[in-house]
């Protein structure tokens, strides 16, 4: 699946494409400084038709990268939380802390429930 975000004047929409070909073809069209009218028509029945002037830009995707991209970036933040606690478990001070709070609030001559 490949995916173009056109920006119209301020507002993105987004064609998708399950052919690379016609990812590659509407890409190329968007690039090409010929005409003063561009029509995208995607795999899924969206179509923009407007003229060259009012696109601020687009952004090519090859969605399957960005899906690894995504999986490697949840990977680096949970490596991020783990050295994180281990800091925390290792400082004295965020400990204690941390210990404080498992301890009960009230002592009271009652047994717990």
């Amino acid at each position: 699946m490949f995916a173009i975000t056109v920006i119209v004047r301020t507002i993105p929409f987004r064609f998708v494409y399950t052919d690379e070909t016609r990812a590659i073809a509407a890409s190329v069209m968007l690039a090409s400084p010929l005409g003063d009218f561009v029509t995208l028509t995607d795999d899924f029945g969206q179509t923009l038709n407007c003229k060259k002037e009012n696109i601020s830009g687009y952004i090519s995707e090859d969605l399957e990268k960005s899906k690894l991209a995504a999986v490697e970036l949840m990977l680096h933040q949970q490596r991020t939380q783990n050295l994180a606690q281990k800091r925390v478990q290792a400082d004295p001070s965020l400990r204690a802390i941390s210990t404080m709070g498992n301890s009960p609030g009230v002592i009271t001559p009652f047994p717990r429930n």
